[in-house]
């Protein structure tokens, strides 16, 4: 049972919330301001900020060795696909990637595999007060073989399960205040084992845009019955078709970094942040 509780833990939206679902980096997740244009599905409110829908697809790249980095090219395919969104002022459906991992042992391995599908809506409840709900759902495939007295074993199972979270946006000018609640219910069911539940979570930021080209961000997020992790970010836009930034998070002492390029209707975002490399295209509609 173990192992499911393990499998579980990945979903998780802190260090074990599987690969990102846009080029982003530590520090820009729940006040969301510091990323224009683009929906943040950390904090769902996010979405009555947009001004203009659009599709965005996102890449991941996390090399394992020497090796993988000098064959870069020949690694970069569909299968590193991690997220492909579709988005509006208000409303966002979207798939990630969670996690693909195998893991071997002197007498055991096993095989998993996690998918997200989401829906989120979000709508001003107040004067400069945003709500937003994501209802996600998951598919998990699992696969163990082992030797146990002897006898070889094969396990194979699959399980369904469904989250719900919460958000909230107050912005004013040149502040933005953000709130997040992960997992507020959830649940994990599988044909052969006992329903699992995700760990509920919660995160805070902000976001200060002293100036017009300069945005400055604090993030807090924190698990049930684990640590408090903090980070921060600051974003700069020295022309209007480019944008830089950066994020630290102390509790690991991690970082990232990150460009986007804006040209027409298209963005190209890239980012590096604990040793993978995230791509992020998306196309704006007009």
């Amino acid at each position: 049972m173990f192992i499911f509780l393990f499998l579980i833990s990945l979903i998780n939206p802190s260090e074990f919330g599987g690969l990102p679902a846009d080029a982003s980096v530590p520090g820009l997740a729940y006040s969301v301001v510091a990323r224009y244009g683009f929906s943040n599905f950390d904090n769902v409110s996010a979405l009555s900020l947009l001004m203009r829908g659009g599709v965005a697809l996102t890449f991941g790249y996390v090399p394992q060795s020497i090796r993988d980095i000098l064959n870069y090219g020949t690694h970069m395919k569909f299968r590193n696909l991690t997220a492909i969104s579709l988005y509006s002022k208000n409303a966002a459906f979207y798939y990630r990637l969670i996690n693909r991992k195998e893991v071997k042992t002197t007498n055991r391995e096993v095989e998993y595999s996690i998918d997200e599908f989401s829906l989120a809506i979000s709508d001003m409840l107040y004067y400069n007060l945003y709500g937003g709900l994501r209802l996600g759902y998951y598919f998990v495939r699992f696969g163990e073989a082992l030797i146990k007295d002897g006898i070889p074993e094969v396990n194979l199972d699959t399980g369904n399960g469904f989250s719900v979270d919460l958000g909230m946006i107050y912005k004013i000018k040149g502040i933005c205040v953000g709130v997040s609640l992960k997992n507020v219910l959830s649940g994990i069911y599988y044909s052969k084992f006992s329903k699992d539940v995700l760990n509920l979570s919660g995160g805070a930021g902000i976001n200060v845009e002293p100036l017009k080209f300069f945005s400055f961000s604090l993030d807090g997020f924190i698990e049930k019955n684990g640590k408090p992790n903090y980070s921060s970010a600051l974003r700069i836009t020295p022309l209007k078709w480019i944008g830089i930034f950066a994020g630290y998070t102390f509790s690991d002492k991690s970082y990232g970094i990150g460009m986007e390029l804006h040209y027409k209707s298209s963005d190209f975002v890239i980012s590096y942040r604990k040793k993978a490399v995230f791509v992020t295209w998306r196309y704006i509609l007009q």
